[in-house]
């Protein structure tokens, strides 16, 4: 088993090790795409709180829109429970135009448009999911996702024998398998780089790549949500949560202005739970529970349009397992389920992830050539 995993390793990671180094390091590249756009549009993100709190929205979004052409309309409002942050309004001017501002709370101020996608990250991500590939033609095979795809489940493979192998066999000892030397030359360095350092981020990178794989084939994430989490028989959404709407709900039935009606559906949502981002469009809301665990667990709203009465609520709690997972599969995934510290960790490893096949290589190398330079001198 040992020797038929080490010939599996070796060949697998030689067939498609540089595929997993540009995987592994442009996935580790998108962790703080976020953190990094942030830090460097300070001026749009940030705002200084008042004492006199954030302006309602029935004030705040017509002097917004005053600002704009005539005929533009806000159609979505987007609220972080940090104070310290600014908000962010989608406007459409029309004419299948549009644009995303960012707007001090506090004092009406437009802090500037939303930055186009970073190149740098783009490229990034166009690397991770399709090594750059466009996307073909009507039925043309899109070959990048295909590769990545085949890559990945490789790479599942070689974790696994990498980690038959690296059990050390009996009687020998398990602490020098998880030790790292650097006082033993260039060689020893890459040997324990390869090999000690590889089996400290193989659960890591084993769970990437398994999450990953969802987004690469239709047929893995059917059997993959189907196996872990089969859809049931359960009570509509309808039913599980007509007896979640407030009873406080508004019931007048004066019609109200747009942001009137915003305003009163925030109130109403922001009772409810301490929401983390409430998302307002135009006749539903969106709740994000929590900055931890699953970052797409979230509450929806539906609600008059008139008079900003909640009509129907479909709560996360109630909401299917298989749903559940999605958002779970993502957020293990990219390492948003924590906090800075478990986004770094998964970037640590990512980026380890990138240097094992370069390790591989270079100890297969050697190690044929050296075979090769004995032979000849025997």
């Amino acid at each position: 088993m040992r020797k038929l995993s080490k010939t599996l390793h070796q060949i697998l990671s030689i067939v498609v090790g540089i595929f997993i180094s540009i995987i592994c390091f442009s996935g580790a590249m998108l962790i703080f795409e976020n953190e990094f756009t942030e830090w460097q549009n300070p001026h749009l993100y940030n705002v200084t709180p008042l004492e006199s709190g954030a302006r309602p929205l029935t004030s705040l979004l017509p002097e917004i829109l005053a600002t704009q052409p005539q005929g533009a309309e806000i159609t979505y409002v987007d609220i972080k429970d940090n104070p310290s942050k600014s908000y962010m309004i989608d406007i459409d001017l029309g004419d299948d135009d549009s644009k995303t501002v960012f707007v001090d709370q506090y004092t009406g101020k437009i802090l500037g448009e939303k930055p186009d996608d970073i190149a740098f990250f783009t490229v990034m991500y166009r690397l991770h999911r399709f090594l750059l590939q466009n996307r073909p033609q009507g039925d043309g095979i899109f070959w990048g996702k295909r590769i990545v795809g085949i890559s990945t489940i490789i790479f599942v493979f070689i974790i696994i024998t990498g980690i038959v192998v690296w059990v050390p066999r009996r009687g020998r000892s398990w602490g020098n398998r998880f030790k790292i030397s650097v006082k033993h030359g260039w060689h020893r360095l890459w040997y324990d780089l390869h090999v000690a350092g590889g089996i400290y981020v193989a659960l890591l990178l084993l769970v990437m790549a398994l999450t990953g794989l969802t987004w690469a084939f239709p047929w893995y994430r059917t059997a993959f949500y189907g196996i872990l989490a089969p859809e049931k028989n359960e009570l509509s959404t309808t039913e599980n949560n007509s007896l979640d709407i407030a009873a406080n709900e508004p019931t007048d039935t004066t019609t109200l202005t747009q942001f009137a009606v915003w305003q009163r559906v925030y109130d109403a949502v922001k009772q409810r739970s301490n929401y983390v981002e409430v998302s307002i469009s135009s006749d539903e809301v969106r709740a994000r529970i929590s900055d931890c665990g699953n970052r797409r667990a979230s509450d929806y709203y539906e609600f008059d349009m008139a008079t900003g009465a909640i009509t129907s609520v479909e709560l996360y709690k109630n909401t299917s397992n298989n749903s559940k997972l999605r958002g779970w599969v993502y957020s293990l995934h990219t390492g948003s389920w924590g906090g800075f510290w478990v986004r770094l960790i998964y970037f640590i490893a990512a980026m380890f992830g990138a240097t094992l096949p370069l390790t591989g290589y270079y100890l297969w190398i050697r190690r044929t050539f050296l075979q090769k330079t004995k032979q000849g001198k025997s």
